[in-house]
């Protein structure tokens, strides 16, 4: 089991993506968020609003139509999937395998369930096929949806799982362990890519590296800060980071954006949204380090 070591500011700044003084939105970024469900449309939201704030230039929601009234921020662009009975039909899945060739990273699981199988192992093996940079976390986290991974030829997914995710898919593979050192290894083991275990001390690892993260804390347990996470590793990794890279530099700061966050009210006060406005006086202020 490899030793891991810790995440710093410094570690990541100089990886800190800049944009080109002649950029437009598409040469940003185009983040794709794929999501299904009517009770959990706030993940995927803050999924694209956090894509945006980490320099994303170009987000899109991929959303079933009967849900694209209720998105109700305009930098935000849906596309509708067609449904029948409330439930996404193949033809709408086949509708957008193609614009998501042109993404440059990809979000799936924020807002999804077990009802949208078919989507998300469409998504899945489109992005591995394409090599598209791709984040899976929340509802996507299934064995069987996962597969693919295993045949893949470069590492360019990753995979965010809370401990009682992780621990759902160790038992799957018959690997289960209360250390979580011993679970993310398991897992990278298994399935290849980059795994960020999330909780006290997040973890990192992929075929490079084996990284702990102490920004952050207590504070964020609470609902939708995984999808915060989310969003701005895809938005690293649409800006033309590896996605070992764009891990550590997403959980990093978004661990510093709450402390800033929590600077003035108290931790237990702390919602997800907050992170939000936080994560550019993050990015600045690391970026200044002397």
């Amino acid at each position: 089991m490899p030793g891991f070591n810790l995440i710093t500011a410094r570690s990541i700044q100089a990886d800190l993506p800049v944009r080109d003084a002649d950029a437009h939105k598409h040469s940003a970024g185009r983040v794709w968020v794929i999501s299904g469900a009517a009770s959990m449309m706030g993940a995927s939201i803050m999924a694209g609003l956090a894509a945006y704030r980490s320099g994303a230039g170009w987000v899109t929601l991929a959303i079933p139509e009967g849900l694209a009234p209720n998105i109700q921020y305009p930098e935000l662009l849906v596309h509708a999937i067609p449904q029948h009975n409330g439930r996404i039909t193949d033809a709408g899945i086949r509708g957008l395998l193609d614009p998501l060739r042109s993404a440059h990273s990809i979000v799936i699981g924020p807002g999804l369930t077990s009802r949208e199988q078919s989507l998300a192992m469409a998504v899945i093996q489109l992005a591995i096929e394409h090599e598209i940079p791709l984040l899976i976390d929340a509802g996507a986290l299934q064995k069987d949806w996962l597969e693919p991974l295993r045949g893949a030829k470069s590492e360019h997914v990753v995979l965010t799982p809370h401990s009682g995710e992780a621990k759902r898919l160790l038992q799957r593979i018959r690997q289960e362990t209360d250390d979580r050192e011993a679970a993310v290894s398991a897992l990278q083991a298994y399935w290849g890519q980059v795994w960020v275990l999330k909780g006290a001390g997040t973890l990192v690892l992929s075929s490079k590296a084996a990284l702990k993260n102490q920004s952050g804390g207590p504070m964020l347990a609470t609902a939708g800060t995984g999808d915060i996470l989310s969003g701005m590793i895809a938005g690293f990794l649409a800006q033309g980071l590896s996605a070992s890279d764009a891990a550590r530099m997403a959980v990093y700061i978004h661990g510093h954006a709450a402390e800033r966050a929590t600077s003035t009210q108290d931790g237990i006060s702390l919602m997800a949204t907050d992170l939000l406005a936080e994560i550019g006086p993050s990015i600045r202020e690391i970026r200044g380090l002397a």
